[in-house]
């Protein structure tokens, strides 16, 4: 199995990988691992209750009975994030000017994702690890505790590695109406996901489980 596309050079990292996740035999759980929602914060969690990261199911079935559950996120959301973090971490640039230099490739139908922060959350999805179970990233104190309680998850969910509020604020203020209309085309797969789990309200979602064409994103020039 291939990696995504990124950008040229970048390596995605070992517990990023496509397929990755933190399993549980005896809770017959599997948290699938999909970067940038909340998945630091829960890796925590769960590993220090007990839970093995895994990539053995990249390439055959979860076990039946098994409650998968992962995270969803607006895409914007995702997005403004994700570029300050790469800004700050990787490209070891103001944050404003990094995110102005790919707004300008969202236009001119260039954008490539610059890592797996930023690679569309519905690649992340693989028919082997079919989610049962989907949390809303912006309720997800909530939607946890409402599956802890269920499937006997650890309590004591902390955000961990959040983005600053004061520079993701800056930087959405960058995004005009008709970026954010970029942003979502691009990500159009993770759009339609996200309106799905939020609508659910912590209930069955159907019609999640499906990948989107490789690449899933598709930037388009202006016109």
């Amino acid at each position: 199995m291939t990696e995504p596309p990124v950008a040229p050079g970048y390596q995605f990292d070992h517990v990023h990988r496509l397929g990755s996740g933190f399993v549980d035999g005896t809770r017959r759980a599997l948290f699938l691992n999909i970067p940038k929602n909340a998945s630091s914060s829960l890796a925590h969690l769960l590993l220090s209750a007990g839970f093995r990261y895994t990539t053995a199911f990249r390439t055959r079935p979860v076990p039946p009975g098994y409650t998968v559950f992962a995270v969803t996120r607006d895409p914007v959301s995702r997005w403004i994030s994700a570029m300050s973090e790469y800004a700050i971490t990787v490209a070891h640039r103001p944050p404003e000017d990094l995110t102005v230099e790919h707004l300008r490739r969202l236009r001119d139908g260039t954008f490539v994702p610059l890592d797996q922060h930023l690679t569309p959350q519905s690649t992340f999805l693989l028919p082997t690890m079919p989610v049962t179970r989907w949390l809303c990233f912006e309720r997800l104190a909530d939607d946890y505790r409402t599956l802890a309680a269920d499937v006997g998850l650890p309590d004591g969910l902390r955000r961990d590695n959040r983005s600053d509020p004061t520079l993701s604020r800056r930087l959405r203020e960058l995004l005009s109406d008709h970026d954010h209309t970029l942003i979502r085309r691009f990500y159009a797969e993770d759009v339609r996901l996200h309106v799905l789990v939020t609508r659910a309200r912590g209930g069955p979602v159907a019609g999640c489980n499906l990948r989107a064409p490789h690449p899933a994103g598709r930037a388009r020039p202006e016109p």
